[in-house]
C-alpha cells in the first residue's frame, strides 16, 4: 500500500458514545447546543463533521464554520457565512449592539415544519466577541443550534462556558484519546489488514490515542516503508519519523518558549524523564501549564516527562547532533553526580554521545541491562565492550546479545571468532553453545551446529563441560525433531547427576520432549536459577531464557488440551519478550501461539500469529522460526480453503535450508494443501507417512495428529487401529479424548460421537469438536434419524462460529458424507475441482472407466445427470448446511 493508497478522511471509529450523547442533546427542545472537549489532535473536528452528516440526515439544516487566531482580529469575522450577504460588512459590524440583530442567511433560517440549524463552529475559544453574541442571540431565539469544539479543556463546565449565557442550556461531550483496542481497529480498517500487536501498541503509545496524530504518523510511516505489509500483517519494521506537517504542527507550539524552557524540553526528548528535583521548578512549572509536561509522583519528589509521546519524536528528528552531544552528556554528569551509584542510561547517554567509557564501567552497565532483561542495551554495551577490549568476554557477549536481538550472522561471525582466542574453558564453552543455537535456531544448520558440539565435546573430553555439551546436543536434536534420541540423552545426563548448567540448558527442551513424547506438562516446574556463587555479567542462561521455557510449557498444555492456560503462559511469556526488547525471545511465543490457536480451532488466531512470526522471522533473518511460520501459514490457509496461499506458503518453507521435511510435521502441512486439492487418497498417504516418521522419531503427540487428522480425512480403519496399538496405555488427556473419538468414529456410534464432541468443545478444540459433530450427524443421517442429525448439524455451525470461515472434508454435509463412500467422495471433490476422468484416474491409479463409473454413482445419490451441479450438490445437499461451515 503507498501513501496515495491511504483514505483521505479516516473513518470515525470508537465514538458511538460520544456521537449518540450528541445527537441526544441536539434532540432536546430545551438544548441550544453542544460543546465537544477534549485535548488537542483528538478528533474533535472530525467528529464534529460525522455529527453534521447525521443531522442532515435527518432533515437539518447544517452548516460549518471555524474561528483562528486571525479571525478574532474582524468583528463576526468566524460567523459572516452564516449571514445574510453584506450583514457582516461595514461599521454596523463593529457595533456589538447592531450584532445581536443581524440576520441569518436564507438557507439557515428556520421556517414552519422544518428543525432549526445546526452549526458547527470549530475552535469556540477563538471566537471574537461580536461573533459569541450573534450565536447566543440565534440560539436564544431558537433559530439555531450550534456545535463547537473546544481545545485543551479537561473539565465540562469551563468547557460549556463557551455557549453559555445565563439563559443558553449547553450540553458538554467529553471527546478522550482512543484506547489501545481502538486504535487497532482504526488502523486495521485503514491500512485493509492485520496490524502486528507489538506495532499497534507502538502507534497508540507514541500517538497517545490521538487520531490527527495518528494519521500522520501511519501516514508517514507507509511512505518511508517503516511501516509495511509481511507476511500477511501489518507491522513496524523501522523507527517511525514524523511528517513534515507533524513537524509543523508540533514545533508551532514551541515557538513562544524561552531558552530555558526549550533546553528542559529537548533534554526530556533525549534523555527521558527526568526527577522533578533536577530540574527549575519554575521552568517545570510553566511547561506544566502549557501542556507539554507532566510530574508523576513519587518518593524522589516527582518525576517529570512529555505530556506527549509524539513531541518526543520531533525533537529527536529536528534537533542537530552538536546540540543533542551536550544535552545527553549534561543529563550524563548530573546523574552521575547525583548518585553514588549512576543509572545504566547514563553510560548509554555517553555512548549516544560517542564519549569513551570505561570498560569496568561497561562491564557493569552490561550486568545492570542483564539484571533488568533489556536486551537491546545489553547489545548496545556489549558492541563498545568488543571495541574497546578484544577478548574472549567481550565476543561472548556480544555474541549472546546479537543472538538475543536476531543478528544472527554477525553472531556467529563474533562467535566463530571467540573460538580463535585465548581464552578460559568455561568462555569457550560458553560460546560454543551460543554459537550451535543460533546455528540451528536463526539459520537452520542444524546439521553444522551438532559437528561443533560434537567437535567441542571431543576437545573437552571429560568433566562437567562434557554434561554441558551433551545437554546441548539433547536440545539440538529436539530442534531437528528427533526426540527419542535427545531423551535418550537427558536419561543419560539424569543417571550421573549433571551439573546446574546442564540442566539450564536442557530444561526448556526437556519440557518440549516430555510433552512430545505423550506426558501432561508438569504444573509447577523446577526454576532456572543461576548458581550463586556466578558473575552475572557473563552468566545469563546460555542463551535458553526463562521467555522460551515458558512458550515451550505453554505448548506443552495445550497438547495436554488445557487451552486457558496454554494462552495465559504464551501471552505473558510474549509480553515479557517485547517489553525486553529480545528479537530473538519474540519468535517463540508467537510460534506456539499459531499453533495453541490453531489446535483450538481459532483460525484467525492462528493466521494472525503464525505472521507475525514469518514478519519477525524475515526481519532478522530467523530460519526455525521463519520455516515454522511459513508451515503455519499453509496449514491454516489449506483449512481454510484458500488453495493458492496455502500452496505458495508450502512452497517458501520447502525452499529454505536443508531443502526437505526435517520434521514429520511438514508432512501434517502438505498432507492439509493436498486435501484442499481434493486429493484425499494422497493427503492419507502423506499422513501415514508422517506419523511413520513420528514414531521413528519419538515423536508421539505428532504422530497422535498424524493419526487423527488421517481419521478426519477418510481413512479411518487404518488409522484407528494404529491409535489404539501405540496410544491406548497414553496418561496424555488430549491424546485420550482424540482415541475415543476415533473408536466411536470407527464403530458408528453416534451417542458416544456426542460425547466426545461436548467435550472437545469444553476443552476449547471447537473445529475438531465441529467436525466430530458433524460425523455424528452423518451417522444419525445414515440411520434416518432427520432430528436428531438437524440437532447435531446446528451444533456444527455453533461450534463453528468460534473458527471462522473453515472449509475441511470433515465438515461436508452430513447427508454428503452418508450417502457417499470415501472413493467416491475423493471423485467427486476431484470432479468439482475441475479434473476430468482421466486425471483423476491417474492421479488415484485407478482406470478411466472405473472413475467414471464412480461419478455416475454420486450422480445418481444426488439426483443430478451431469458434473456441471457438482459443486452445488457438494455444498449444500437438500437439507443440509454448506461445505463452507463458518459461511
Amino acid at each position: 500500500m503507498s501513501p496515495t493508497n491511504l483514505p483521505e478522511w479516516w473513518p470515525l471509529v470508537g465514538r458511538d458514545a460520544e456521537l449518540r450523547a450528541a445527537i441526544d442533546g441536539l434532540m432536546l427542545p430545551a438544548v441550544s447546543g453542544v460543546v465537544l472537549y477534549g485535548p488537542p489532535s483528538s478528533g474533535k473536528s472530525r467528529l464534529g463533521r460525522a455529527l453534521l452528516q447525521r443531522m442532515r440526515g435527518r432533515g437539518v439544516p447544517v452548516a460549518g464554520v471555524t474561528a483562528t487566531v486571525a479571525s478574532q482580529e474582524v468583528p463576526m469575522g468566524a460567523v459572516a457565512p452564516l449571514l445574510s450577504p453584506g450583514a457582516g460588512n461595514g461599521a454596523n459590524a463593529r457595533s456589538s449592539a447592531v450584532a445581536t440583530s443581524v440576520p441569518l442567511n436564507p438557507a439557515l433560517r428556520r421556517r414552519r415544519g422544518r428543525p432549526a440549524a445546526v452549526v458547527l463552529v470549530d475552535d469556540l475559544q477563538f471566537l471574537d466577541d461580536a461573533s459569541r453574541k450573534v450565536l447566543l442571540s440565534l440560539m436564544r431565539v431558537g433559530e439555531l443550534k450550534v456545535v463547537g469544539t473546544v481545545s485543551g479543556q479537561d473539565a465540562k463546565a469551563p468547557a460549556a462556558a463557551w455557549l453559555q449565557d445565563g439563559v443558553c442550556s449547553v450540553r458538554a461531550v467529553h471527546v478522550p484519546p482512543l484506547d489501545e483496542p481502538t486504535v487497532t481497529a482504526l488502523l486495521e480498517r485503514v491500512l485493509d489488514g492485520v496490524v502486528e500487536e507489538r506495532s499497534s501498541r507502538l502507534l497508540h503509545t507514541l500517538s497517545s490515542g490521538l487520531p490527527l496524530h495518528l494519521v500522520e504518523l501511519v501516514s508517514q510511516a507507509v511512505a518511508t516503508g517503516a511501516l509495511n505489509q509481511d507476511g500477511g500483517i501489518w507491522r513496524v519494521a523501522q523507527d517511525l519519523s514524523p511528517s513534515d506537517r507533524l513537524t509543523a504542527m508540533v514545533t508551532h507550539r514551541f515557538n513562544s518558549l524561552t531558552e530555558r524552557e526549550r533546553d528542559v524540553l529537548d533534554d526530556l526528548a533525549l534523555a527521558g524523564p527526568e526527577t522533578r528535583q533536577n530540574l527549575d521548578p519554575d521552568v517545570v512549572g510553566s511547561l506544566t501549564r502549557k501542556g507539554l509536561v507532566h510530574t508523576q509522583r513519587d518518593g524522589n519528589g516527582g518525576t517529570v516527562a512529555l505530556a506527549d509521546p509524539v513531541h518526543g519524536l520531533v525533537i529527536r528528528a529536528t534537533t542537530s547532533a552538536f546540540r543533542a552531544r551536550r544535552l545527553l552528556l549534561n543529563r550524563a554528569e548530573r546523574a552521575e553526580r547525583d548518585r553514588a551509584n549512576p543509572p545504566l542510561t547514563a553510560v548509554l547517554w555517553r555512548l549516544q554521545a560517542s564519549d569513551p567509557v570505561p570498560v569496568e564501567r561497561l562491564e557493569r552497565s552490561i550486568s545492570q541491562a542483564r539484571a533488568a532483561s533489556d536486551f537491546a542495551a545489553a547489545h548496545t554495551l556489549a558492541r563498545a565492550l568488543i571495541q574497546r577490549r578484544p577478548d574472549g568476554v567481550s565476543h561472548l557477549l556480544a555474541g549472546e546479545f546479537g543472538f538475543e536481538c536476531g543478528e544472527h550472522v554477525q553472531a556467529e561471525e563474533v562467535l566463530r571468532k571467540l573460538m580463535t582466542l585465548e581464552t578460559s574453558d568455561e568462555i569457550r564453552l560458553r560460546g560454543v553453545v551460543l554459537r550451535t543455537q543460533n546455528l540451528a535456531l536463526g539459520m537452520l544448520r542444524v546439521d553444522d551446529a551438532l559437528a561443533v558440539n560434537s567437535e567441542a565435546r571431543d576437545e573437552f573430553g571429560t568433566g562437567w563441560p562434557v554434561d554441558v555439551l551433551d545437554a546441548n546436543e539433547a536440545a539440538l536434536w529436539g530442534t531437528a525433531g528427533h526426540v527419542g534420541h535427545a531423551h535418550r540423552l537427558m536419561e543419560s545426563l539424569d543417571s550421573r547427576g549433571a551439573n546446574e548448567l546442564a540442566d539450564i540448558v536442557a530444561a526448556a527442551p526437556r519440557v518440549y520432549v516430555e510433552s512430545e513424547r505423550g506426558h501432561p506438562p508438569d504444573p509447577e516446574p523446577a526454576g532456572l536459577q543461576q548458581p550463586p556463587d556466578k558473575d552475572l555479567l557473563i552468566e545469563g542462561e546460555y542463551g535458553i531464557p526463562e521467555i522460551v521455557l515458558d512458550s515451550t510449557r505453554a505448548r506443552s498444555f495445550a497438547e495436554a488440551g488445557e487451552f486457558a492456560t496454554a494462552m495465559t503462559l504464551a501471552r505473558r511469556a510474549y509480553e515479557q519478550a517485547v517489553s525486553s526488547r529480545a528479537h530473538t525471545a519474540q519468535f517463540w511465543p508467537a510460534m506456539h501461539l499459531g499453533w495453541i490457536c490453531y489446535l483450538r480451532g481459532d483460525l484467525s488466531g492462528a493466521r494472525f500469529w503464525f505472521a507475525t512470526l514469518v514478519a519477525l522471522s524475515r526481519e532478522h533473518s530467523f530460519l526455525l522460526g521463519l520455516w515454522s511460520g511459513l508451515q503455519g501459514q499453509a496449514l491454516v490457509a489449506a483449512v481454510t480453503g484458500e488453495l493458492s496461499e496455502a500452496k505458495k506458503a508450502l512452497e517458501d518453507a520447502e525452499s529454505l535450508p536443508p531443502h526437505r521435511s526435517w520434521r514429520p510435521e511438514a508432512r501434517l502441512v502438505r498432507a492439509w494443501v493436498l486435501a484442499a486439492e481434493g486429493k484425499l487418497s494422497q493427503a492419507r498417504g502423506e499422513l501415514f507417512e508422517g506419523a511413520r516418521e513420528a514414531r521413528e522419531f519419538g515423536l508421539e503427540v505428532t504422530r497422535t495428529h498424524c493419526l487423527f487428522d488421517a481419521i478426519r480425512l477418510g481413512g479411518v480403519d487404518q488409522a484407528h487401529e494404529e491409535l489404539v496399538a501405540t496410544l491406548k496405555d497414553s496418561d496424555n488427556p488430549f491424546v485420550q479424548l482424540r482415541l475415543r473419538a476415533a473408536t466411536a468414529r470407527a464403530r458408528n456410534d453416534a451417542t458416544s460421537l456426542e460425547k466426545c464432541a461436548e467435550e472437545l468443545a469444553r476443552t476449547g478444540a471447537f473445529l475438531l469438536a465441529a467436525e466430530v459433530a458433524n460425523w455424528t450427524a452423518m451417522i444419525f443421517a445414515g440411520q434416518g434419524e432427520t432430528r436428531s442429525a438437524a440437532r447435531m448439524s446446528a451444533r456444527v455451525q455453533e461450534y463453528c462460529q468460534d473458527c471462522g470461515p473453515v472449509r475441511t472434508p470433515g465438515l461436508a454435509p452430513p447427508r454428503v458424507l452418508a450417502l457417499l463412500t470415501t472413493r467416491e467422495l475423493e471423485i467427486a471433490l476431484l470432479a468439482a475441482g475441475g479434473r476430468k476422468n482421466v486425471e483423476i484416474a491417474e492421479e488415484l491409479g485407478i482406470s478411466v472407466r472405473t472413475a467414471g463409473n464412480h461419478l455416475q454413482r454420486v450422480y445418481v445419490k444426488f439426483g443430478i445427470s451431469d458434473r456441471r451441479n457438482l459443486r452445488a450438490a457438494l455444498d449444500m445437499a437438500p437439507g443440509d448446511q454448506p461445505y463452507d461451515a463458518a459461511g
